[in-house]
């Protein structure tokens, strides 16, 4: 479903602006 992966690649720019740990903690993104 295209709305599904639209909003869940929504969720990761927003993840990755409020979190600037991501280039620290790869794993916590692979995980979910």
């Amino acid at each position: 479903d295209s709305d599904a992966a639209a909003s869940f690649a929504d969720k990761l720019r927003k993840n990755s602006a409020l979190t600037p740990v991501t280039s620290e903690k790869p794993t916590l993104f692979k995980e979910i």
